[in-house]
């Protein structure tokens, strides 16, 4: 029994060892006072000063082998006078022909490369990365939560070069220290790190070792001293743009807007200045976003709203500051959802015979603000005010024109605080949002007339930062008409009105409603063995969606997870891992509604090519929305299970699969989906990404729609769905020089389904699956073609009929985006954009790929046209 425990012990130290095996000094290095011979940017590293620099060369492994020898040798020396920090790295290279060099566009670096990390705050959980390519393509990004996020939208002003010659390349930086944010001190230390890769071996090497068992990489960067008695300078941009636009597409017979062209121009200005030494604002007067791409084509059959990834430059640089979660993982559903602000307008009047309506696609953005900073004290905040103004609904019927308001003038204020204590062990949050209509007219008494939410959360790490706590906690105020509280209950993030539902309290009569929610997470996150375990509750009231992303309420859900991995080579895999997940669901009558688990491994292979794979299982899931209001459905188990391919992509050609599967029980319902992905680099300068997918997706209870009778229970009619989806994406990047750049996306989209077997819901939670529901017999269903409608009769007398429309449909889109991009001094840039956009619907779910492909573009497309030049005026 002794020897049994001495070998349990033996174990688990093993599954803990990484944890504790890599544990590094912390590295300094002086910045050395410049005061004249200052150098000429130009990657020559020819100037006096680095000829007399004292170089640091003691670079270690990050990967594949941490903390290994690296194959080629890496220095740097750093200078700094009283406005830049002047930085130079020679990555000597024995074959200077293999330095692999790729012009892409700023961020997205490709071949060899080098750069640094610089925590200014030395709070180890923030840090600006500046890297560059070896083509000299520079890459810029804001890091946050000690380097788990980052924010490709920070432009800084910064100049870098470089040159390739006989001993490897060469990188000299200059970096404003107007573009950073610190504290003035009259001995600045700040978090430093300088990293180097080497493409053709896969290989990554930085000055001071890091840990990649360690959770996050900010809290490990070494020391950068010497930078006395600099002081922050404060940021002052200003950046005008002008943009001109022309529209063509078809032309409406007797419809007076659309004449087949429309021509419009428009102003406004960005800028971004420094309030005090760390706090900075940003904000824009009539934004336009006019070269942002299009969100891609899909066919949603659920009851929720989709979510749609922000595009837009102003609402993306800094979004992590004001990023508050409401559950764990991937979960999109937060606070704050900035595609709220300029959505399309929420009242759509009803165009008919000789009525025609003209009503944009966004509500305008009048302005909108962000302050954002940290104080020396450890307080990062961020505010973030936005106002939409009146968008109104231009209506022409019998050459009379009037205008209807369609959304009113709207206010946005987000608030965001987070203080670290204890070296960022500890961070407390609180967040705040506000939305408040100026509503005064009839029709428009369906909206909120304000939403309040605010959240607080608690992360603290303990034991070096192997554990770590997290909680989280979340309120929401909606306030409005009753039929504006009453659409709120009926929707379908609530559904208060089920039938079956019998702790939800339903009134017709409420003008407000206020919901909680919070979680709790616990997660071990050194080494190779990793757990986790989490309970979450959303009272069903919860309501976030005037400015936040809720997806569903009425849930406490509980998961654990653990994962065991390995990131040292071991024969032919340089990396592998394996995760087992476990998820349970209750709501607020402490229901089981749902029980699932997967298993999943990934493998690296030291070829570079990788190999994922897993399988899931369902084991049962009552859905409160499948019937849209009606009472819950208990739906069949499932099966499901994925496998996905990538090959070296460093290679010019490269390929990536992913099959996924899921089976439900009974033959009630499968799913098949095919993604490819072929990546192609013919030179240096272009690279073109194919992406095609194919999937079917048959149903035997997808939901059509509610009938409700007179004197009779409601009618809830379902059927069985045969859908299919094929869409392909092509990208196209032609880098020209890393300042002009030629980009172009499209996407070709054609998804059909064909709906048979229609039935009505019996027992929604019988426990045998096919007495839930009984499909309609020959003499009780008949069909009009003409009419496009079926016709129910229920009894031989005929006394019980109703109809609905046949659901069948085909929809075919086609998006593309093309843009010229010319950054032709630091911050200002000139866009030239052509997008196109077909759409072609048919009732009809039978795929054709060539009769559909052929309706699609036979119609005239809708083409836009544009030109957009911004200047920055700047210090």
């Amino acid at each position: 029994m002794q020897s049994k425990k001495h070998a349990l012990l033996l174990f688990f130290c093993m599954l803990n060892l990484a944890a504790f095996s890599n544990s590094f000094g912390k590295r300094q290095v002086n910045a050395e006072p410049l005061f004249d011979n200052k150098p000429v940017i130009d990657g020559l590293l020819n100037d006096i000063c680095w000829q007399q620099a004292q170089w640091t060369c003691d670079f270690v492994q990050y990967s594949p082998v941490e903390n290994a020898a690296p194959s080629q040798k890496t220095c740097f020396a750093v200078f700094n006078d009283e406005n830049f920090l002047y930085i130079a790295i020679k990555a000597h290279d024995t074959a200077p022909d293999s330095i692999v060099r790729r012009l892409t566009r700023r961020d997205q670096i490709d071949g060899d490369y080098v750069g640094v990390m610089i925590d200014s705050y030395l709070d180890h959980r923030n840090a600006f990365a500046l890297l560059v390519s070896a083509a000299g393509v520079k890459f810029d990004a804001s890091i946050s939560d000690d380097g788990s996020r980052r924010d490709l939208n920070w432009d800084p002003i910064w100049t870098v070069r470089t040159n390739i010659d006989y001993e490897g390349w060469t990188a000299e930086m200059r970096i404003p220290f107007s573009q950073l944010r610190f504290n003035p001190s009259e001995s600045n230390t700040w978090g430093f790190q300088v990293e180097r890769s080497i493409f053709r071996n896969n290989e990554k090497v930085f000055w001071q070792p890091f840990s990649r068992s360690a959770p996050g990489w900010v809290h490990q960067m070494g020391l950068l001293s010497g930078l006395d008695q600099i002081n922050p300078r404060k940021t002052f941009d200003i950046i005008p743009y002008v943009v001109s636009s022309a529209e063509s597409f078809e032309p409406v017979t007797g419809n007076p807007y659309a004449t087949g062209s429309r021509f419009k121009q428009n102003a406004g200005v960005d800028g971004k200045i420094g309030l005090t030494n760390y706090l900075t604002l940003d904000f824009s007067v009539n934004p336009d976003f006019g070269q942002v791409e299009a969100d891609p084509s899909e066919v949603n059959l659920t009851a929720y709203e989709s979510f749609l990834t922000e595009k837009r430059p102003f609402f993306i640089e800094g979004n992590e500051l004001l990023r508050f979660q409401l559950s764990f993982g991937g979960n999109t559903e937060s606070l704050f959802y900035s595609r709220r602000i300029g959505r399309k307008p929420q009242y759509q009047p009803g165009a008919g015979e000789n009525t025609f309506v003209s009503l944009g696609d966004f509500t305008p953005i009048a302005g909108a603000a962000k302050i954002t900073g940290r104080t020396p004290g450890g307080l990062s905040v961020g505010l973030l005010h936005s106002v939409t103004a009146n968008q109104y609904a231009l209506i022409s019927q019998d050459a009379s024109e009037t205008k209807m308001l369609a959304e009113p003038f709207t206010n946005y204020i987000v608030t965001r605080a987070i203080q670290d204590f204890n070296s960022g062990n500890t961070i407390v949050g609180i967040m705040g949002t506000a939305v408040n209509r100026n509503l005064k007219e009839d029709h428009l008494k369906f909206l909120h007339s304000s939403a309040y939410s605010s959240g607080l959360d608690l992360t603290h790490y303990f034991g070096d930062r192997t554990f770590m706590l997290r909680a989280t906690g979340y309120f929401s105020h909606v306030k409005g008409s009753k039929e504006a509280i009453d659409r709120t209950q009926r929707s379908p993030v609530h559904y208060f009105q089920r039938p079956d539902a019998t702790h939800l309290s339903y009134d017709p009569e409420r003008t407000s409603l206020t919901g909680t929610g919070g979680n709790i997470q616990f997660y071990k996150l050194k080494g190779n063995l990793q757990y986790a375990a989490a309970l979450l509750a959303k009272s069903p009231q919860l309501e976030l969606n005037e400015i936040g992303f809720l997806r569903s309420t009425d849930q406490l859900f509980q998961v654990s997870y653990i994962g065991y991995s390995f990131n040292e080579p071991v024969g032919i895999l340089n990396s592998a891992s394996i995760n087992l997940n476990q998820m349970s669901y209750w709501n607020f009558n402490f229901e089981n509604v749902g029980n699932a688990g997967d298993l999943s491994y990934n493998l690296q292979f030291t070829n570079n090519w990788s190999l994922g794979n897993g399988v899931g299982y369902n084991i049962s899931n009552l859905s409160a929305s499948m019937l849209r209001g009606g009472p819950a459905f208990l739906l069949a188990p499932s099966a499901n299970g994925f496998l996905s391919i990538r090959t070296n992509n460093q290679k010019a050609l490269s390929f990536s699969s992913r099959v996924s599967i899921t089976e439900g029980e009974h033959k009630s319902h499968n799913r098949r989906d095919i993604n490819l992905g072929v990546t192609y680099r013919p030179t240096k300068t272009l690279m073109i990404t194919l992406t095609p997918s194919y999937g079917t997706n048959m149903n035997n209870t997808q939901y059509v729609r509610t009938i409700s009778l007179p004197e009779n229970e409601p009618r809830y009619i379902m059927a069985n769905l045969f859908q299919r989806t094929l869409a392909t994406s092509l990208r196209v990047n032609y880098t020209i020089t890393p300042e002009l750049t030629l980009q172009f996306w499209g996407q070709p989209f054609i998804s059909t389904g064909h709906f048979t077997d229609f039935k009505n819901v019996n027992d929604p939670r019988a426990s045998d699956y096919f007495n839930r529901f009984s499909s309609f017999t020959e003499s009780q269903i008949t069909y009009n073609p003409n009419e496009r409608s079926y016709y129910i009769t229920e009894n031989e007398e005929g006394t019980l009929g109703y109809s609905f429309r046949n659901p069948d449909f085909k929809i075919t889109e086609f998006l593309g985006n093309l843009v010229l991009r010319w950054e032709y001094k630091p911050g200002s840039t000139f866009f030239l954009v052509w997008s196109q956009t077909r759409d072609y619907y048919y009732q009809d779910g039978f795929l054709d790929v060539y009769q559909d492909a052929f309706d699609l573009f036979s119609q005239k497309a809708h083409n836009v046209f544009m030109l957009k030049f911004t200047y920055r005026f700047g210090a």
